[in-house]
């Protein structure tokens, strides 16, 4: 996953891709072109829905406890089923539409209170756990803290069972079947 979250650093449209599909909630599933699965080892990173069911899955081994996870997806999907449950939340399509072509999840969740939706404070409590690890560099000191920085948040009992909130609510369901 760090080698993909590095991958967003090179300004491209690579880049925008894996910003709007993957660190962020999308309902347009997309795939990678030959080109861009090259740089990428995974298949589950080749489309996004693949990519979503991944993050789902690690979520799921996150939860029970004694299982190890990948800290970055756990982020990852933290954030996606968020920026999910208040999409599903929105009333017309232009709303939708607006959500996501919003920059940011904390633009996209103040959009979201502007257009009357009641946004759970805990939405807000969770963005600095994801926001600050899903921007990696390549400094690996950086990066090495940035991860142990999120291991430590993730242990907290409280982040747990905020966390497991969000994944029981029925709209953060990233299984999804295709368009």
């Amino acid at each position: 996953m760090l080698d993909f979250l590095r991958l967003r650093n090179n300004k491209n449209s690579l880049a925008e891709r894996i910003e709007a599909h993957y660190l962020h909630y999308n309902p347009t599933f997309i795939q990678l072109d030959g080109g861009e699965k090259s740089l990428i080892n995974n298949p589950d990173y080749h489309e996004s829905s693949s990519f979503y069911q991944m993050i789902h899955n690690e979520l799921v081994s996150f939860l029970i406890e004694g299982q190890s996870y990948d800290p970055l997806q756990i982020i990852c999907a933290i954030r996606v089923k968020i920026e999910k449950i208040v999409y599903e939340s929105l009333l017309t399509e232009v709303q939708k539409s607006t959500y996501i072509e919003t920059h940011r999840t904390i633009n996209k969740l103040n959009y979201a209170v502007e257009q009357g939706i009641e946004v759970p404070e805990e939405f807000f409590l969770l963005q600095p756990l994801f926001n600050d690890g899903l921007h990696m560099s390549n400094n690996e000191n950086q990066n090495r803290n940035k991860v142990q920085s999120v291991c430590l948040k993730l242990d907290n009992f409280v982040v747990q069972r905020i966390v497991g909130n969000i994944h029981m609510n029925p709209a953060s369901n990233l299984v999804l079947a295709h368009a």
